[in-house]
């Protein structure tokens, strides 16, 4: 396990210690907030020591962790594939077949906007400046087919794709010259299926198992959605039957 992993990991059980620690302040205010008391001018100080938490340990986790970039590059194919007219969730899995790693914490593959592969080797580097010196090291000793950043664009075969490696590891811009090739193999080819293998290999043998991973991938995101609506869907629900049942029972 990278030293990077073993920090989210120790950062994510403190930060659920100290969000416990302060909840301990006065249990009376979880339940007002919730609807299950009535007392209402206590709610922000009863708060407050969970509010005082979130901004100590986002600092924390800013300041110890440069790399914390989980979420980025989902956030930035979502975005990609909806300017693109790509269906719902397909570039976010293209985009954890080429850089995904392991979160052992989480027990899923997320996909990383520091990642460069080269020489038959993937390096997951802590952070933006790590993967530019990387780059810059790789070029150094003559090596120019490299992919980079959350989509893994090769730098030589796609040479206009950025003007600089600022540029190509910006998890917008990286997801967004993505779309806009997917979209164009989608254009020719008439079959996202086709496009989708194309973008890793026209060559059969290549593109077809790449193919079968992604649409894994793309199985696996499109429950994890569905599964977020539904519970998004059951929470307002009990939400607003909670309100109902206090509009009825105000004592």
């Amino acid at each position: 396990m990278e030293s990077g992993d073993i920090f989210r990991i120790l950062a994510r059980r403190l930060l659920r210690i100290l969000w416990d620690l302060a909840s301990l302040r006065d249990i009376g205010g979880v339940f007002d907030n919730f609807g299950m008391r009535s007392g209402v001018s206590s709610k922000l100080p009863r708060w407050s020591p969970r509010i005082v938490v979130v901004l100590l340990a986002i600092s924390l986790l800013q300041a110890g962790s440069p790399a914390l970039a989980e979420g980025i590059c989902a956030r930035a194919a979502a975005k990609a594939e909806v300017a693109a007219g790509i269906p719902a969730q397909l570039l976010i899995a293209i985009s954890v077949a080429e850089s995904g790693r392991y979160d052992a914490e989480r027990r899923e593959t997320i996909a990383w906007p520091w990642t460069v592969y080269a020489l038959g080797k993937g390096r997951y580097l802590p952070s933006k400046a790590a993967a530019i010196a990387e780059v810059e090291r790789l070029r150094a000793m003559g090596v120019r087919n490299i992919d980079v950043g959350c989509m893994q664009v090769n730098l030589h075969y796609h040479p206009q794709a950025f003007a600089s490696l600022e540029e190509a590891f910006d998890p917008v811009r990286n997801a967004r010259y993505a779309s806009r090739y997917l979209a164009r193999l989608y254009s020719d080819a008439k079959s996202w299926s086709v496009a989708v293998a194309g973008y890793h290999s026209k060559t059969d043998s290549l593109g077809r198992p790449y193919r079968v991973r992604v649409f894994r991938f793309w199985a696996d995101e499109r429950r994890r959605v569905a599964k977020v609506v539904r519970e998004e869907r059951i929470a307002a629900y009990l939400k607003k039957r909670a309100e109902r049942l206090g509009v009825a029972n105000p004592g």
